[in-house]
């Protein structure tokens, strides 16, 4: 009997070692990426002892050895982080690993520098559960003899604290850490947070500004702290409404011109952002709409268009006067309760596409207050002028503001399509330029008066057209 149970046990035995040697084995693969001391410079007395605590990262590397040395082993030797004071001076302890060192120096004394005060290095201290960090402790004087502290936590079930003062979260919740010099009995305390873990800490916007013009929409982009927080739901909300709202996906939808403050709100922890919005009144057209026939002054073509003496057709995406009126040949803008260039605080932008297919005066209407008080801005594919009118009297007269010629052009030419962008920051005063429609080559630039003093500071925009043959494409206004 008891030879079987040798012959059972012998291999049992063999086993666990393998067991065993396998584990410790893993544990010595495992690399020193970091060592980090306790402090970065001790004292000690002579024939004392002090040790050095020290942190590897991974934490599964914590169970390798290290190299210790002391750059004068005749001042303090060192071994698995045990110092012992040999005379007074000043030494170098390293701790080495995987290539990877820490230093920290130690000074050895043979009379005691009592403790005077002791103080935390932070009043408080948010950690998550789980989480460990050292709690420093400055002494006054920093070279104070025996810098021992006794660790308490005030409440274990939510942080606790070990002899060298590393602090664990154990769970949501809030306690005080105090800590005890042994020499002096300095009493301190910190209040230490514990938050739970997947917690959410804040949320940022892609964008804390955003200008949007009235109809257009942008989705912001909401960013939930930290990453891996555990519930990433949020709510949005608008302070003003009639200016700009937002859905659910934070889509924000521009509807009348004014500021607005687009609000991310989390579900956890109600942490905030903020985008503040300002709209802007534009309005596009490429006259992309079938021809209806229309041929009357009091005619509307799908809600944007009003006649004004004269016919028109569309051709080819643009919209091109049949049959003029006189005096005026316009076509102007009324959409719908939203007159675009209406109560503009004399501020705007007017860009426009024109094609003239013949030799005549093509151009733009804006600023109108009704069909017969309103400015011109047209130039002659046949010649370089560029004309700057106005219209009162019912349409009846005309006054020449301004006629100039465009830099040194011979004559614009028909067949070619020009690009005339108006801009003005005050009523009376405007900024022309004549360029391709990629705006990249400048035709014409001037600077245009109101020299008759109508100031007509806000209305309607549209285009104007002197006979049949001049088309329009890409209508864009905005008013600031």
């Amino acid at each position: 009997m008891s030879k079987i149970n040798n012959q059972l046990l012998f291999p049992m035995i063999m086993a666990i070692a393998m067991i065993l040697f396998s584990c410790a084995d893993a544990d010595e693969n495992i690399r020193v990426e970091k060592i980090k001391f306790e402090k970065e410079a001790y004292s000690v007395m002579v024939d004392g002892i002090i040790f050095i605590k020290t942190y590897l990262s991974p934490k599964e590397a914590m169970s390798r050895e290290l190299s210790w040395t002391s750059s004068n082993p005749e001042i303090a030797t060192v071994m698995r982080g045990e110092v012992i004071g040999v005379k007074d001076g000043e030494t170098t302890i390293t701790a080495s690993a995987d290539g990877n060192s820490v230093s920290c120096k130690v000074q050895v004394i043979s009379k005691k520098v009592p403790v005077i005060d002791v103080r935390f290095e932070k009043n408080e201290l948010v950690i998550t559960e789980e989480e460990k960090t050292i709690l420093p402790v400055l002494f006054e004087p920093n070279n104070a003899t025996d810098q021992r502290i006794i660790w308490t936590s005030e409440d274990e079930s939510v942080s606790t604290v070990d002899t060298q003062g590393e602090i664990t979260a154990v769970k949501e919740g809030e306690t005080y850490i105090i800590a005890k010099s042994v020499d002096g009995g300095k009493i301190i305390s910190t209040k230490v947070i514990v938050e739970r873990k997947g917690k959410v800490t804040g949320v940022i916007l892609d964008t804390e500004t955003l200008t949007l013009p009235i109809g257009d929409s942008h989705t912001l982009v909401a960013t939930v702290l930290p990453l891996d927080a555990v519930n990433k739901n949020v709510q949005w909300s608008s302070d003003n409404e009639a200016v700009a709202t937002v859905d659910n996906n934070g889509t924000v939808h521009a509807v009348a011109k004014g500021n607005a403050n687009i609000t991310v709100t989390t579900e956890d922890g109600a942490r905030t952002a903020v985008c503040k919005v300002t709209v802007s009144l534009v309005y596009r057209d490429n006259f992309d709409r079938p021809n209806t026939g229309l041929t009357n002054q009091s005619s509307v073509i799908g809600k944007d268009w009003q006649i004004n003496n004269g016919q028109f057709e569309i051709f080819n995406n643009y919209l091109r006067t049949i049959k003029g009126g006189t005096p005026s040949q316009s076509v102007i803008l009324n959409k719908s309760n939203d007159a675009v260039m209406q109560n503009i605080d004399g501020s705007f932008v007017f860009k426009i596409d024109i094609t003239h297919n013949i030799v005549g005066w093509g151009g733009v209407v804006f600023n109108a207050q009704d069909d017969n008080s309103y400015y011109v801005l047209r130039f002659n594919s046949g010649s370089s002028a560029l004309q700057f009118l106005a219209t009162q009297t019912n349409g009846a007269s005309w006054g020449v503001l301004s006629i100039q010629q465009l830099r040194g052009q011979p004559a614009l030419g028909t067949g070619t399509t020009y690009r005339m962008t108006i801009r003005s920051n005050e009523p009376g005063k405007y900024h022309v330029l004549i360029t391709d429609p990629s705006e990249t080559t400048i035709i014409g630039e001037m600077n245009l008066t109101d020299n008759r003093n109508f100031l007509f500071g806000n209305g309607y925009a549209g285009i104007w057209s002197q006979s049949d043959g001049i088309m329009y494409d890409n209508f864009y206004v905005e008013t600031k």
